[in-house]
């Protein structure tokens, strides 16, 4: 199983992915669809722009990166950010750190499904992360 995006994002080595996983894509609402993972510090898996710094009702803050004109990705449950809306991102940025070491991550696109998320005048919708995170798929590529 690769490892290396799990890496990325975590700032550390992972040599067992099911010590940073603790739940798998989570598809029982739109709130929850993605996958919980255990890490303090969270950093970018992959390059874009920062579009949207929200702060969740619960208390977190959820930052979301459009990759390209198909692909975003969302890091949620973050106690703290460490970077602007605007921002430029590259593979590896220190974004900010995981409440309670946990943070959601989020893979959308607009393809339509049952897990719609609604950005500015963007409607988005939420996809299993687990290709991208294992490295089966790349947001930066466009189909």
């Amino acid at each position: 199983m690769n490892t290396a995006v799990l890496e990325i994002l975590t700032g550390m080595k992972v040599n067992n992915p099911r010590d940073i996983i603790d739940r798998g894509f989570i598809g029982n609402s739109s709130d929850t669809a993605g996958c919980l993972l255990k890490t303090f510090e969270v950093h970018s898996i992959c390059k874009g722009i920062v579009i949207s710094i929200d702060y969740e009702n619960k208390g977190t803050w959820c930052i979301t990166v459009e990759v390209n004109s198909q692909r975003w990705i969302r890091y949620c449950g973050l106690a703290s950010v460490k970077i602007k809306s605007g921002q430029t991102l590259f593979t590896g940025d220190f974004l900010g750190y995981g409440y309670r070491g946990m943070m959601q991550l989020e893979y959308c696109t607009s393809d339509v499904n049952s897990y719609p998320v609604r950005l500015a005048s963007k409607q988005l919708y939420k996809h299993d992360p687990s290709p991208v995170i294992f490295g089966q798929e790349n947001p930066e590529e466009v189909s």
